[in-house]
């Protein structure tokens, strides 16, 4: 689909095995994990993502074209990379709802069956 996946966490390092184990029903892509372990304070999350968009842009030239997430967090980061509300997912307990002060993202009841409709799941 001409999209490069690419997967964000404020995990830090400790957890790449079993976040790829997770991810491994999800297209390829490069995994951008918490450089330490304050990157994933709650207080600290969607500072954190943020910066990380901006190294993935800056570094590897890469934009943020539809965002995934499931913490309101993650709705924050997104809105506030630029990311529009229509291009922007989450699910779980979050779905549907948005960072105050930007339109609500998009709420979804299963990353597979979404990405199964966009048909880039590995098969």
């Amino acid at each position: 689909a001409g999209i490069q996946p690419a997967y964000v966490t404020c995990r830090p390092y400790l957890f790449a095995d079993v976040t790829r184990d997770y991810l491994a029903d999800f297209p390829e892509g490069p995994l951008f994990m918490a450089q330490d372990g304050l990157g994933g304070i709650p207080s600290r999350v969607t500072e954190t993502k943020r910066d990380v968009f901006s190294q993935m842009a800056q570094v590897h030239g890469m934009s943020l074209e539809v965002a995934y997430g499931n913490a309101l967090t993650d709705a924050c980061a997104y809105a506030q990379a630029g990311v529009p509300a229509a291009s922007t997912y989450l699910i779980g307990k979050n779905a549907g709802q948005g960072c105050p002060g930007y339109p609500a993202p998009v709420g979804l009841e299963s990353y597979v069956d979404h990405l199964n409709e966009l048909d880039l799941v590995r098969r």
